[in-house]
């Protein structure tokens, strides 16, 4: 009887299955990547930022988008800042790339790794490198600046 009622729980358990796997952890890019000025290498000192987002205003509401950003450059001036808006940013795994819609026949690619992925607006890692790989800048398609980049996170406010 005892031996029995020592393997109920153990049927039990065959009969169900094995045990669902955890959930992945939430993965949102949200966030502000920028190069320190002293580490932008020459031909992106005006990069003020890369913005990637998984969100969109849709009226009065918040909604989940597909991952979307752009390239901002510093306003220079009193002219106002250009945004370069990435054409299907692509992420596998830590792998990622895009490149831009070209403005005044300007425009960026880039290919490269994330060192880590997070739900980086919930675990901020600020000011740390979290983007790294080649930046390409293109003039009427040709690369005109072209190096490796380290991008730091940050939040916003």
């Amino acid at each position: 009887m005892r031996l029995a009622a020592a393997l109920l729980p153990l049927a039990a358990a065959a009969l169900m299955g094995p045990a669902a796997p955890k959930p992945a952890p939430k993965v949102d890019l949200f966030g502000y990547y920028y190069l320190h000025e002293e580490e932008a290498p020459k031909g992106f000192q005006d990069i003020d930022h890369l913005h990637l987002s998984t969100i969109d205003m849709k009226g009065d509401e918040m909604v989940e988008v597909p991952l979307h950003g752009w390239i901002r450059l510093k306003e220079m001036g009193s002219a106002p800042s250009v945004d370069f808006p990435l054409i299907a940013p692509a992420l596998k795994d830590k792998a990622f790339s895009f490149t831009t819609k070209a403005v005044g026949g300007i425009s960026y690619r880039f290919a490269g790794s994330f060192a880590k992925l997070g739900n980086f607006p919930e675990e901020r890692p600020e000011d740390e490198v979290v983007l790294k790989g080649r930046l390409t800048k293109l003039q009427g398609g040709k690369p005109v600046a072209e190096s490796e980049v380290g991008f730091r996170y940050t939040g916003g406010d």
